[in-house]
């Protein structure tokens, strides 16, 4: 299954069949946070939480009420995941862009950061090689489909 839950064969023959096939069959859907929030907390949770990474962003900061407050009417186990999303999402300050920019989505920094060896200065360093193509397309799908939870 690919992450739009699509069986991998049929999108392998709507890829060969071209736009007509794939407009025919409709759109697909929007790749979700879950699985992003997965391949962050593999790949970059080794670093990225408090008191590890420079970075501004941590895989296992909590919301509080000044922190991300929609995040305490989740569930108690989703509100790790609330945060990080809120944290790569959310404009910081007037000003300052957020991490995710759909509008660009090459060019935002976690994903440049984990599948582009051009720009990023974390592959070959604290991540050994970039993200595999499968990874970094479900990784920009979700950024370009518009960075939905």
């Amino acid at each position: 299954m690919n992450a739009a839950g699509a069986p991998l064969w049929l999108t392998a023959c709507l890829m060969l069949a071209g736009p007509a096939a794939v407009q025919a069959a409709g759109p697909v859907a929007p790749v979700g946070f879950d699985p992003v929030y997965d391949l962050l907390t593999e790949y970059c949770g080794g670093c990225h939480v408090q008191g590890q990474a420079d970075g501004p962003w941590s895989l296992d900061t909590p919301p509080t009420a000044e922190h991300f407050p929609v995040c305490l009417g989740e569930p108690v186990s989703d509100r790790l995941r609330c945060a990080t999303y809120h944290q790569l999402v959310d404009a910081p300050a007037p000003g300052i862009p957020a991490w995710i920019r759909p509008e660009d989505g090459p060019a935002s920094e976690p994903y440049a950061q984990a599948c582009d060896p051009e720009v990023s200065f974390h592959i070959g360093h604290s991540l050994p090689a970039p993200l595999d193509a499968g990874d970094c397309a479900l990784f920009l799908d979700w950024i370009e489909s518009g960075a939905q939870r």
